[in-house]
């Protein structure tokens, strides 16, 4: 926060979220080395700034990934088209890699200050019901349990991503309040009282020409056009300069009903406007420009979704490509073109955005690790995340806003650190030589104990969102937390289940620098090595 005031960046409501979004991602990465500093402090014999020191060292690398596929995760928001996105995307990258610095500098400190609770030497007891379920996990995910693991999932996708299809957008900023909400009262009681509308609408009639508007079959196809306004259902009351000319010339003829009428010609119709405008006419400014070249009917929109919007655009539309006279120019402008354009943008940056923060994720993982596989791995939980959280919007009835188009970024972000440190402490176990299983129950009573807690942690931070009095941070709070869910799910079934599928190459050996002939090159190093390669075993 300290940071957007001194770039000049202002509170914005994506930017109020940034705190509890901070909170919540910046614990993660504490979290990983709190509870490797515990996993050591139960077996280690030396002394404490050993201690540290190992714990530093081994979880630099799967924090520093974890972090910067956060990072890139918020920085493709860069791509969106709203500045408060953009906005969003930078500061709360620049607040993860802070968060990423404490976890490695300022934690590691107050530990070594510190004596290791007394719980650290009961741990194992502790533990001895995550030590259970690790040990049910891995035995399961190693026989007939991981079809099954993988046909829930390919069944969950599939239910969800049939739903897709049915997710809305929203753009009108009244529906992200709730309807007890003091802007929601005053809203309608505006619609019940004045106007019968809050949101305003224009149809432009451009003549092209000096004095054009003051043709009286001008004006009988704007009045024909507020007719045709007023018999839409979302439309309340119209106005136009046709409004004006019927009560002056009404006025002049001593009130007489039969002059409520726009006069039979131009001539007649000048004389009506410059009688008004000698009586102070300021609102004729508001209506018509000052050559009478083009004007406006103004129309009072009702507080409806996007979708009603956009069936009332088309249906204007349609009527002035067939009823507006020739060499007349008539469009719409105003909120309801605003919002269509806003809805279309919304599609438009989501699709960017995702795949972005897909490809990005995935090339950052994969150099880290020396593995194209291992990017694609990371990617898969990600998947269900994703597909999930659009799957459940729709079924929930929550919309695509500019709220909830965050989300996706954010869950990939987020969401593949678990993946990340799965997939590293899985890796470790089978490059020491150790079998699917074996690995895999070292890797849920350690990196799956914090995975864990991590997911818990920030379930429960986006969670306090439901307290928001707005109604889009409220929708977006339950949906993260679902999705955090979600994504350690995957991170802790789905990938141990590929990899006991498929055991890719990339998890018992890495790339590495090593002996050919005279010389030296690019090959493969570790506990299962490929003789072909000339690789020697670590």
């Amino acid at each position: 926060m300290g940071l957007m005031a001194l770039c000049g960046a202002k509170l914005t409501m994506a930017s109020t979220i940034l705190p509890v979004l901070l909170v919540a991602v910046g614990s993660a990465y504490g979290i990983h080395v709190v509870n490797d500093y515990f996993e050591r402090a139960v077996q280690s014999k030396g002394s404490r700034e050993e201690l540290i020191a190992q714990v530093v060292e081994e979880m630099a690398n799967p924090v520093f990934a974890a972090a910067l596929t956060t990072a890139a995760g918020f920085l493709t928001l860069l791509s969106a088209f709203l500045q408060p996105m953009r906005e969003f995307g930078l500061f709360t990258a620049a607040g993860v890699m802070f968060s990423f610095i404490l976890s490695l500098t300022l934690i590691p400190a107050v530990l070594a200050l510190t004596r290791p609770p007394k719980a650290v030497h009961r741990r194992r007891e502790q533990g001895s019901i995550l030590e259970r379920g690790s040990r049910f996990l891995a035995v399961a995910l190693s026989g007939r349990g991981r079809w099954i693991v993988l046909g829930i999932a390919v069944v969950v996708i599939a239910v969800f991503a049939s739903q897709i299809p049915h997710l809305k957008v929203e753009t009108d900023q009244s529906k992200y309040f709730r309807q007890d909400s003091p802007v929601i009262v005053g809203i309608n009681f505006i619609e019940e009282h004045f106007a019968g509308g809050s949101t305003q609408m224009s149809v432009v009639i451009d003549t092209g020409r000096r004095d054009g508007i003051k043709d009286p079959k001008v004006l009988q196809f704007m009045d024909e056009l507020q007719a045709y306004l007023e018999s839409l259902d979302p439309v309340g009351d119209t106005t136009s300069i046709v409004d004006l000319i019927k009560e002056t010339n009404y006025t002049l003829h001593g009130d007489d009903d039969a002059y409520y009428t726009i006069p039979p010609t131009k001539r007649a119709v000048a004389q009506v406007l410059l009688m008004y405008e000698m009586g102070g006419g300021e609102v004729l400014k508001s209506m018509a420009t000052r050559t009478f070249s083009k004007a406006q009917v103004t129309a009072m929109v009702r507080s409806v979704g996007t979708a009603e919007l956009k069936r009332l655009l088309d249906q204007v539309h349609d009527y002035l490509a067939k009823h507006t006279p020739p060499g007349i120019v008539a469009y719409t402008t105003g909120v309801p073109d605003v919002y269509i354009e806003l809805s279309q943008k919304l599609i438009h940056s989501q699709i960017t955005t995702l795949f972005t923060s897909l490809g990005a994720v995935g090339v950052i993982v994969a150099a880290l690790m020396g593995s194209l596989v291992a990017g694609l791995f990371a990617l898969t939980p990600l998947v269900l995340s994703v597909v999930g959280n659009f799957g459940t919007m729709a079924l929930a009835g929550a919309n695509l806003d500019i709220a909830t188009v965050m989300i996706a970024s954010m869950v990939i972000g987020i969401g593949v650190d678990y993946a990340v440190h799965v997939i590293t402490r899985y890796r470790r176990e089978r490059m020491k030589g150790k079998s699917h299983r074996d690995a895999l129950f070292v890797t849920y009573n350690t990196a799956g104990r914090a995975v864990l807690y991590n997911a818990l942690t920030l379930t429960a931070g986006f969670l306090v969102l439901l307290f928001s009095s707005f109604g889009a941070l409220q929708t977006m709070g339950w949906l993260i937390a679902l999705t955090m869910v979600t994504s350690a799910l995957g991170a802790l079934l789905i990938v141990p289940t590929i990899f006991g599928l498929t055991n890719p190459k990339f998890l018992t050996r890495r790339v590495a620098v090593v002996r050919w002939g005279k010389g030296v090159r690019l090959g493969w190093q570790g506990a299962d090595p490929d003789p072909a390669d000339g690789s020697t075993k670590k």
